[in-house]
């Protein structure tokens, strides 16, 4: 999930949040997937039921419109990959106005880049990973029920880059 969060980042996050909360586009959620359930995903929620998802030269589309993505040209929301200095980072702002940073790290030319249509079933959503080229997300563990949302993701309480302290990770 970089640039939201960083190898190392510890999270406070709202427990069992989901059960008492509608899920919103944009918000982060920690949950289970049917068939891994040893893992504690993290996850950007970007589709909801019913919504026609796809990923055409690496522009989100929802319901067939592309979803805005412009290049990211300051460090407001993380620093870069380390790993990948040259990978693009662009803002990406989903229909109801939820913006946060995602990296490419492949361009938009990756295996993940250009999916077929997702159909969100009812009493599910669709997630991805805001490092795209990096991310098992809905593309490859298909969607989330809703049911298996647990907790949302508030604020860092340590990092290795003390600034991050205290930083919200919610759009």
């Amino acid at each position: 999930m970089m640039p939201a969060f960083e190898p190392g980042d510890r999270m406070l996050a709202r427990r069992d949040y989901y059960m008492s909360h509608e899920v919103r586009r944009g918000d982060i959620a920690a949950f289970r997937q049917p068939g891994w359930e040893e893992v504690i995903f993290v996850m950007r929620v970007v589709g909801l039921p019913g919504e026609r998802i796809r990923l055409k030269d690496g522009i989100l589309h929802i319901d067939g419109k592309a979803v805005a993505r412009r290049e990211a040209v300051d460090a407001t929301f993380g620093s870069p990959d380390p790993d990948d200095p040259d990978a693009r980072h662009y803002v990406e702002t989903l229909p109801g106005g939820a913006s946060y940073r995602i990296i490419e790290a492949s361009g938009d030319a990756s295996d993940s880049d250009n999916t077929p249509v997702f159909e969100v079933p009812p009493g599910h959503v669709f997630v991805l990973g805001d490092n795209r080229d990096n991310s098992l997300d809905s593309r490859r563990i298909g969607p989330v029920p809703t049911e298996n949302l647990m907790d949302r993701p508030e604020f860092i309480i340590w990092s290795k880059d003390r600034s991050r302290i205290g930083r919200s990770v919610q759009p």
